[in-house]
């Protein structure tokens, strides 16, 4: 009884203390390596983890329960008989004991032996049909790169058939690379190679290779689950996380070769820009176990099916409420929710049938989500006859039948169906063919698509040659020259546009947002090579002609909200005519109520006006309607970064920094980084003790991520410089650095930042 008292006594004092934030760790919340001194210590920090968790299993057992609505059931379900089927696969992969440097994970491969215990005994897989892989040879294969291969084109490519279903589980660790088209993500296998960040890419699995020999198999159902949202790991982070990047999110994604049509559904232990935590005290991951609970939970009659929808809004319900109580008792800010995305359903998805089944047929309730994304881009978006706006477009609806129409002038319309299932985030691509064509064109558009953009660029120029009427041609290369920098290149390409189309309002409002954009570069960094045109637009005209433009593009098309947008951005580029541009970015909003951009817009306009509290709702309205809107996420930062409001900062530049796709300046990526560093720094001097110096260390990590893109951190200071913030991480940098801002002479004065 005294013991009990005591170990009460010690449990208040740790919760006090804050120091429940060791017994619930994230494994993101240690670094991904070891230091030198740390791996010399690790062998023996190995021998005393059997005890160690033995005595927090003995004190977590004093505690109230974080959820009462886990808890096992008091009778047993009744119990429905599920034979053996050998239609289904299941391909399970969980890493916990990592060599050399890498930092453990404590449960993923428990995670994988508990989920391979309940396909065998309660979902009727047949045993030498799930495929094991962990860090030993004692549960199944070593989780190697060459074993996991080997076991997609040796077992399951010959074995899976077209009316077979398959289950992949990844826990581990995971990290991303690179921006723009050269983002790239990766999961670490047993024996990657940690010496070097290029030795980690060449050791590590490309999730794209990976997906590449997953489309391979026949399958007609795949259900994947991802828990690897921990990526580029370096020593010395303290609680740095690693979040889940849009890459990462992408990576994984089945594209059978077969015509057959395929259903996918991949579910994601958080969204992008959050970490996934792991539970000494449940014993897993918690992504996994609430799966396991859900599978427990959910199993509906008459069958004891588990429906995809139905478990996405259990995990999102459940791990969120987790991680809201562990918050409240541990005071120690995380989020962790759940995803699910389907592909190509027209019925809810049974992903497994169980023994126990509840008393009644379950079904998820609610709405459902699309988001919808064109080829090209700024395409507009009808639903059953409504303009939403630009694509990309997210929405929610309730269950039923959709039309989804997408138009711009210079294509064919393309119209499809959508059936809006409950519970179930559905992602759809509409391509748009252009009015003419030609063998050049198309050469151009797959170019285009798969990053090759050299190759593109020359085809779309070839394909102007041939034919000059083909606006889609000039559309889509003006685009590429405007992404690689060459400023100059897409104005005198789209003023031949506007000559040629010179009815086209989509073209000319195009023009306009060339021309505002290379009104605010320095020539000198222009890396435009075309020959110019006769009478072609001095840059010093550049603003003057983007406003000419705008206003010509409403005055032949006045109800169409993108010649508005054209021109809130023209009028931000002078500081005198910034006032302007808000009534007109409100306009473009209320014309197309669910055109995220028109949002941004205003909220980008009211951010330069330093109206900060005006900014952050226009932002927030737009990242609810495109939530991997980066612009918009990065203003959001430099809002709540002014204000002073460390926390919501510090979240939004995470995300930030988790749009890798999104954008390709590695100078903004760099000042995000920075401006994170400067916020833990910040954090870790205001908290003290032992958390306070793990905000240290994490602001160095995020110093090292801001010198990969740029070592001598001139070009962060400059962007951070530009949002106004320079004041504000001059206060919380380093010695050396803060000598640096002083040579640069930073100022707080606000310009338009990179795009």
């Amino acid at each position: 009884m005294l013991m009990r008292k005591v170990l009460l006594i010690m449990l208040f004092l740790s919760l006090f203390l804050g120091l429940t934030t060791q017994q619930l760790v994230l494994a993101q919340q240690k670094p991904l390596f070891f230091s030198q001194e740390q791996k010399q210590s690790k062998q023996q920090t190995k021998k005393n983890k059997t005890q160690q968790k033995k005595a927090e299993t003995t004190v977590n057992k004093q505690e109230e329960p974080l959820l009462n609505k886990t808890e096992p059931p008091k009778t047993e379900p009744p119990k429905t008989e599920i034979p053996k089927n050998q239609h289904q696969w299941a391909l399970l992969i969980g890493i916990s004991d990592y060599p050399g440097q890498i930092q453990d994970l404590l449960f993923a491969k428990q995670d994988v032996l508990d989920i391979r215990k309940t396909l065998i005994d309660s979902a009727g897989f047949q045993n030498d049909h799930i495929f094991l892989l962990t860090d030993n040879d004692k549960d199944g294969l070593k989780a190697t790169k060459q074993n996991i291969f080997s076991v997609l084109e040796q077992e399951l490519t010959p074995k899976v058939q077209k009316e077979d279903e398959i289950i992949v589980f990844l826990a581990g660790h995971g990290f991303s690379t690179g921006l723009g088209n050269q983002a790239k993500s990766y999961f670490l296998p047993l024996d990657v190679d940690a010496q070097s960040k290029e030795m980690l890419e060449k050791t590590a699995i490309n999730l794209n290779e990976f997906s590449s020999k997953l489309s391979l198999l026949k399958a007609k159902q795949f259900t994947i689950f991802v828990d690897a949202c921990r990526e580029d790991p370096f020593p010395g982070r303290g609680i740095k996380g690693n979040p889940l990047t849009d890459v990462m999110a992408r990576g994984l994604r089945v594209k059978p070769i077969q015509a057959e049509v395929v259903t996918t559904v991949t579910f994601y232990s958080c969204q992008i820009g959050e970490r996934a935590y792991e539970s000494d005290e449940l014993g897993h991951g918690i992504f996994t176990y609430f799966i396991l609970s859900g599978i427990k939970e959910l199993a509906s009659r008459p069958d004891g099916r588990i429906e995809a929808g139905l478990l996405a809004n259990y995990l999102k319900e459940n791990v969120r409420n987790w991680a809201r109580e562990f918050q409240a008792r541990a005071r120690y800010a995380i989020e962790q929710t759940p995803t699910m995305i389907a592909n190509e359903i027209h019925e809810p998805v049974i992903i497994l049938r169980v023994a126990s089944a509840t008393q009644v047929d379950l079904s998820a309730s609610g709405n459902g989500e699309i988001l919808v994304s064109t080829s090209p881009d700024n395409v507009n978006i009808f639903i059953n006859g409504q303009l939403l706006g630009k694509g990309p477009i997210k929405k929610e609806f309730p269950p039923g039948q959709y039309k989804i129409r997408a138009e711009m002038a210079g294509f064919q319309p393309t119209e499809t169906s959508v059936n809006v299932i409950a519970g179930y985030d559905q992602e759809l691509s509409l391509n748009l063919k252009p009015t003419t064509s030609s063998a050049s064109y198309e050469k151009a558009v797959q170019f285009q698509a798969q990053g090759l953009e050299p190759q593109a660029i020359f085809a779309f120029e070839q394909a102007i040659k041939e034919d000059s009427s083909l606006v889609a041609a000039y559309e889509r290369l003006a685009t590429i020259y405007l992404k690689l920098g060459r400023y100059r290149d897409a104005v005198d390409l789209l003023m031949l546009a506007t000559q040629k189309f010179s009815d086209n309002a989509m073209v000319i409002a195009q023009y306009s947002r060339a021309l505002s954009v290379w009104a605010e570069k320095d020539e000198k960094k222009d890396i435009s090579s075309n020959a110019r045109p006769s009478k072609a637009i001095k840059h010093s005209d550049a603003r003057k002609e983007a406003i000419k433009a705008a206003e010509l593009a409403i005055g032949k098309a006045s109800n169409l909200a993108a010649p508005q947008i054209a021109l809130g951005f023209a009028y931000l580029i002078d500081e005198k005519d910034r006032s302007k541009a808000i009534p007109v970015f409100i306009r473009a909003s209320v014309m197309t109520p669910d055109d995220a951009e028109a949002y941004y817009g205003a909220g980008y306009g009211y951010r330069l006006l330093k109206k900060y509290q005006d900014a952050i709702t226009q932002l927030n309205k737009a990242i609810s309607l495109r939530s991997d809107y980066y612009e918009a996420q990065r203003e959001l930062a430099y809002c709540h970064h002014a204000l002073g409001d460390t926390d919501q900062a510090i979240q939004h530049y995470e995300n930030a920094t988790s749009y890798r796709t999104q954008t390709n300046n590695s100078s903004e990526m760099a000042g995000n980084n920075l401006a994170l560093s400067t916020l833990y720094q910040q954090k870790g001097q205001e908290t003290g003790g032992t958390r306070g110096n793990s905000y240290i260390q994490a602001g160095k990590g995020y110093e090292k991520d801001a010198r990969e893109y740029d070592p001598t951190l001139k070009a962060a200071f400059e962007v951070l410089s530009q949002a106004g913030l320079s004041s504000r991480i001059k206060n919380f940098l380093p010695s050396d650095l803060n000598n640096v801002l002083d040579k640069l002479k930073m100022t707080d004065k606000i310009k338009i930042p990179f795009p």
